[in-house]
């Protein structure tokens, strides 16, 4: 028996070494796999390191097939569980109640630091690093955080961990010595030459070539803006491939921003990603497609990239979804409408067999935008006019800032676990149409009138009269957060003090707005508006 359960004990280490994603260990948690049977019956120590690598939604499930109480975890357990979940609160807490931030866990001998970085919480290995975290500290395997960055594909981790070094010790030293700071405090022999070689590494996983197709107008037209940002702040290179006229569009918003992007390296091409001769020439690692809403757009661009890049990323839309009145937050795999265009893109993208990634987004907000989202709301609430609001007002939506879009992309490059993955792409809190209006009048110091009606009472047209659909739009964001390792960073009603100052700084609220569907809206419920300027 002793010797049985040692066997699956290394087992099930072996399995934990070779880097389990999230699509096996969803596989494991669904079927009996060797992963399971292995679980089982291993050691309790081997156990518990399964248990602190587990997501939130995994470990009681994990913990009941063991029979192990989460709450049996050890004091280093407990932050290297909470360093994995990027939860900084919690790591807050419990260094404050003493644990040291570079204790190592009894399994492995893990700190929070590697344990964060192999989870690709960037924003925690920050946090880690400022509060004490020592990156030279390697693990029982002689594997260093960078090590753990590089074997996950975390190129942003890894970014940060450069970054620190750069700062402790400046640039030309990091470059120069190689048995520099990742090496300089090694506790294990022949550790140096495995941090040597994980930065160089890292800045392989950093060096991907990224074309954007990116649409020329709508709620969609200011990704790539961020997306190329934030692609170029992890280390890649990218060429943005806009569809319609740079004559016409260029002095534009996003667009006009696009010279900040080549000042940074970035390569902008116009033309049409339908037709393959405005397709760039050189070769690319990743492709995102920010243009297509169907296959007749969609196809040229896929069947130029076939077999020839590693990921192929399709920005979808979470409108395809069917609505569900009883059940209204969607999830990827709910129901959707068959005659939706993006639908048939994403079937193309399966029969030709390609590495593809799908992002469903949903409303979004933010800077350079081409689409009204809380502007809408915010032209009657700072002119004191009433808000006509489809009843009974209290749909949820969600609203999702675009920094929050792009980072959640950014996740893909190096990224095998998100290859045929679909991904709602939303903040993780939704709000009413009611809570929008209120919102907003209280980041700018009014009080919002509200006038409840009928779409279908009043006559009006699909899209007419109110910016979103009219009934329940949210989703769940638990399966980036957590197969990606994605976390938002922005929340609607933190962000509205700043949105209504932009509002109010670019000049819209002293331009006539045409308020004449409005007054119809009122007209048919007899309601009367004071007349405001």
């Amino acid at each position: 028996m002793r010797f049985r359960q040692q066997w699956e004990t290394a087992k099930l280490k072996a399995l934990l070494a070779d880097g389990i994603g999230p699509a096996e260990r969803r596989l494991a948690l669904t079927l009996r796999t060797a992963y399971n049977a292995a679980l089982v019956k291993a050691s309790r120590r081997a156990q518990t390191e399964l248990l602190q690598r587990a997501g939130s939604a995994e470990r009681p499930r994990c913990a009941a097939w063991v029979g192990l109480d989460e709450g049996r975890l050890g004091r280093s357990e407990q932050l290297i569980a909470a360093a994995v979940q990027g939860d900084t609160g919690r790591m807050s807490y419990l260094l404050s109640q003493g644990i040291d931030v570079n204790e190592r866990s009894g399994v492995g001998g893990e700190t929070a630091l590697a344990a964060a970085a192999g989870a690709g919480q960037a924003r925690a290995v920050r946090w880690l690093l400022r509060h004490g975290s020592d990156a030279a500290l390697c693990d029982d395997r002689h594997a260093s955080p960078l090590d753990k960055a590089r074997r996950g594909a975390h190129a942003a981790c890894a970014q940060v961990l450069l970054d620190f070094a750069n700062e402790t010790l400046g640039s030309d030293r990091v470059h120069q010595q190689h048995s520099g700071y990742f090496g300089s405090r090694r506790p294990f022999k022949g550790a140096g030459r495995a941090h040597i070689s994980a930065r160089r590494s890292a800045v392989v996983v950093r060096a991907e070539k990224v074309l954007i197709a990116n649409t020329k107008g709508g709620g969609h037209a200011f990704i790539g803006l961020h997306l190329a940002k934030q692609l170029l702040d992890a280390g890649h290179s990218v060429t943005i491939l806009n569809d319609g006229d740079q004559a016409k569009l260029s002095s534009k918003a996003p667009f006009s921003e696009y010279a900040g992007l080549t000042e940074r390296g970035a390569s902008v091409v116009w033309g049409s990603p339908t037709d393959p001769s405005s397709l760039p020439s050189q070769d690319f690692d990743v492709v995102y497609d920010n243009n297509g809403k169907d296959l007749d757009t969609c196809q040229p661009l896929i069947d130029a990239f076939k077999g020839k890049v590693s990921h192929y990323v399709f920005v979808g839309s979470a409108g395809a979804y069917n609505a569900d009145p009883i059940e209204p937050m969607h999830h990827e795999g709910d129901k959707r409408k068959s005659s939706a265009g993006h639908v048939a893109v994403e079937n193309y993208l399966v029969e030709q067999g390609l590495p593809f990634t799908v992002f469903q987004p949903l409303y979004i907000y933010g800077p350079h935008t081409a689409k009204d989202c809380e502007q809408w709301f915010m032209d009657r609430v700072l002119r004191d006019r009433p808000v006509p609001i489809p009843a009974p007002g209290i749909q949820l939506t969600t609203l999702t800032h675009v920094a929050d879009v792009a980072s959640m992309l950014t996740k893909v490059p190096g990224n095998a676990a998100a290859v045929g993955q679909h991904f709602n792409v939303c903040s993780d809190r939704s709000i009413t149409f009611d809570g929008i209006a209120r919102a907003v009048g209280a980041a700018a110091g009014k009080r919002a009138e509200i006038v409840y009606y009928d779409p279908a009472a009043v006559g009006l047209k699909k899209g007419e009269g109110f910016p979103f659909r009219t009934t329940h739009f949210f989703a769940s964001a638990e399966k980036a957060k957590r197969e990606l390792g994605w976390q938002p960073a922005h929340t609607f009603v933190d962000d509205l003090p700043a949105l209504v100052d932009a509002y109010q700084a670019s000049g819209r609220l002293q331009k006539d707005v045409d308020f004449s569907v409005d007054e119809r809206i009122f007209e048919a419920v007899g309601h009367k508006a004071l007349a405001v300027a």
